[in-house]
């Protein structure tokens, strides 16, 4: 049985939260689900690769639920808040050039990690009681 746009997602967040090698230092979530749902590697998702439809899907799938939140910065294309009274945009770009996007030992980077729990606590939820909720 093929797996669901929601499986594959958490397939994707939880390779992403469990193994360094899916996470990009310069990179936000969303490229780092992208480029992990593209690349379709076996050790995450066996024998099955990932269509083009499934990778939009689940790439539009994490931004709707990224909106949902509640530490969302606002921003649609950086939601992760600063805390440093700089723009989401402006933390962004800085914390990528400094590769502490993902540190656990910055404010900004244990934000990121908030989120990626967040996201895999919903679409885990989503996928036990199989429901019909679409994000989009």
């Amino acid at each position: 049985m093929p797996r669901t746009v929601k499986e594959t997602l958490l397939l994707t967040l939880r390779a992403i939260r469990d193994h360094a090698e899916y996470r990009d230092d310069s990179e936000g979530l969303c490229s780092c689900v992208y480029m992990l749902a593209w690349r379709s590697p076996k050790a995450v998702f066996g024998s099955e690769s990932n269509s083009r439809g499934t990778i939009d899907m689940v790439e539009a799938m994490a931004k709707s639920l990224m909106r949902e939140w509640p530490e969302h910065s606002g921003s649609r294309v950086y939601p992760v808040p600063s805390f440093d009274g700089n723009t989401p945009s402006e933390e962004f770009h800085w914390a990528s050039e400094d590769k502490r996007l993902w540190s656990k030992a910055a404010p900004y980077g244990r934000a990121r990690w908030a989120l990626l729990e967040y996201l895999i606590e919903r679409v885990a939820e989503a996928v036990t009681k199989d429901s019909e909720v679409i994000w989009l």
